[in-house]
């Protein structure tokens, strides 16, 4: 009885491996236009542009490359540093790390 029931709601509502198919199938062609162009890209070509990209992204995350970089610093300079103020700067070390995570993302 449960799978006559079963066998009717597939037919009016679909099998979820159907719908999800139908849900990914545009992101596998957007993969698959993508790969046509890679590949018909040269190695070279491909580390060029590579080598280009990574400059983009440490050129957009600079300024918080260079914050973590002070705070890290000022951290490892004041050893007698305040409890709280040594975990603040780890704080705030940790939300530029998620900048630099979001940001690098955008550029991707």
């Amino acid at each position: 009885m449960l799978q006559l029931i079963n066998k009717g709601l597939a037919s009016l509502f679909g099998k979820k491996s159907d719908r999800d198919l139908k849900e990914i199938q545009p992101i596998v062609e957007k993969i698959h236009e993508e790969y046509k162009k890679i590949t018909s890209v040269s190695n070279d070509e491909l580390r060029a542009h590579t080598a280009t990209l990574r400059q983009r992204i440490a050129d957009y995350v600079a300024a918080e490359e260079n914050e973590i970089e002070s705070l890290k610093g000022k951290a490892d300079e004041h050893k007698d540093m305040d409890l709280h103020e040594r975990e603040d700067i780890y704080n705030r070390i940790d939300i530029l790390r998620k900048e630099v995570v979001k940001k690098t993302e955008e550029v991707l």
